[in-house]
């Protein structure tokens, strides 16, 4: 081998080592954003897609040290991802981020590593305000996700909506009048850790889904709208006011009442009872759970 080849050869090594070393030490600046999501529930069942254009607020840390990188801060929606507002920073290469949020912004009393997310002294009656916590999230690197952090949210609260129809004669006529639940808790307060649940305070209330007057078919509809409830036992009678024309054109209003529903009401999930009505009852006729609902945000 003659000399040039060898000066050649040995260039053309060092440079390759340089390279390799500059791309192992290659630290950029990089936006910290973010990409809220729902959370995937075990069964393969989405809770739909986050609500368009809602702020939420994050407290991100390094984990090492558990350093702020964020505290509170508002993140706003952009094209393909969300910024925080000011702009944020990810960590050094091969740092480690956590980071915990909740939706909307300014809702949380609380969001940060040691106290979790908090909602307090919620009202549902009040307020019907549809509140997302995510779960602490960590393992997160810059390089490896590419700038960009998943938000998985969950609910905090649960939905109830109604479901009537009849079984009357053809020449009889119910009018829906009102649909109600007679007790139940409207107030509380919620923190996700350790483990997510709500402290429920104050008095349970009746909680009134329909009022109105609208005939009832012998097919079951939607009645009234469906309400955000704080999570928790059930244990109560569904209320009903119903006008029943005869078939001479005369009419007789009545209450009727189910027996006591009981269902442990879970955050995240839609309870739709259907009603059957008549004359003189009023029942159950199924309970649907579905994993989705609709945002009152």
């Amino acid at each position: 081998m003659n000399t040039k080849s060898t000066i050649i050869s040995v260039l053309a090594v060092v440079a390759c080592s340089c390279s390799v070393d500059v791309r192992k030490d290659w630290d950029p600046d990089v936006e910290l954003c973010f990409q809220p999501a729902m959370y995937m529930q075990v069964d393969g069942q989405e809770l739909g897609d986050y609500p368009l254009n809602e702020e939420f607020g994050v407290s991100a840390w390094t984990e090492a040290d558990g350093k702020a990188v964020t505290s509170d801060i508002r993140v706003l929606p952009g094209e393909g991802s969300w910024s925080c507002e000011g702009g944020r920073l990810w960590p050094a290469r091969g740092e480690k981020l956590g980071f915990i949020a909740y939706a909307p912004y300014g809702k949380a009393s609380e969001c940060s590593l040691e106290k979790g997310v908090r909602f307090d002294d919620v009202d549902v009656l009040k307020d019907q305000t549809d509140l997302l916590y995510t779960d602490i999230q960590g393992g997160l690197e810059k390089m490896e996700c590419g700038g960009v952090a998943t938000v998985p949210f969950r609910h905090a609260l649960c939905q109830i909506s109604f479901r009537a129809g009849s079984s009357k004669q053809p020449e009889e006529r119910i009018v829906l009048k009102r649909i109600s639940i007679e007790q139940v808790s409207h107030c509380g307060s919620f923190c996700s850790v350790s483990k997510p649940q709500w402290n429920i305070t104050g008095d349970r209330k009746e909680v009134v889904f329909f009022e109105g007057n609208k005939n009832v078919t012998s097919q079951p509809v939607s009645y009234g709208k469906s309400l955000l409830v704080l999570p928790q036992e059930l244990d109560t009678v569904i209320s009903v006011e119903v006008e029943f024309f005869n078939a001479d054109g005369t009419s007789i209003n009545q209450t009727l009442k189910t027996v006591d529903i009981e269902t442990a009401l879970e955050p995240g999930l839609h309870y739709v009872y259907t009603l059957s009505l008549s004359f003189d009852r009023a029942s159950v006729q199924t309970e649907l759970i579905e994993h989705h609902y609709d945002y009152w945000i």
